[in-house]
């Protein structure tokens, strides 16, 4: 698997891992999904409770496409794929 820088922020007992992803994506959704699983893991990976991924672009649906706006992604320790998805951005 490739490296993939990250940072680590802990807050009020919570522990998140941050992957940038606004200027190119590191992994694919696949390899996304099994980086979420061993970044969760305290036995494979840093540990933490929830992985969050910012990336460039917009989501095809439910969110209309908006000039400058971002993609997040939350993966859980307990699922593979994503908790949530969010959109942000310039909203006129």
């Amino acid at each position: 698997m490739k490296l993939v820088p990250f940072v680590k922020y802990t807050s009020c007992g919570n522990n998140f891992v941050i992957v940038d992803e606004t200027d190119h994506s590191q992994l694919s959704e696949a390899d996304m999904s099994r980086f979420a699983f061993q970044a969760t893991s305290t036995s494979f990976g840093v540990g933490c409770d929830n992985l969050l991924v910012a990336s460039a672009g917009v989501f095809p649906l439910p969110c209309p496409e908006q000039s400058g706006s971002n993609r997040y992604r939350i993966y859980s320790q307990a699922r593979p794929e994503p908790i949530l998805r969010a959109s942000s951005g310039k909203h006129t």
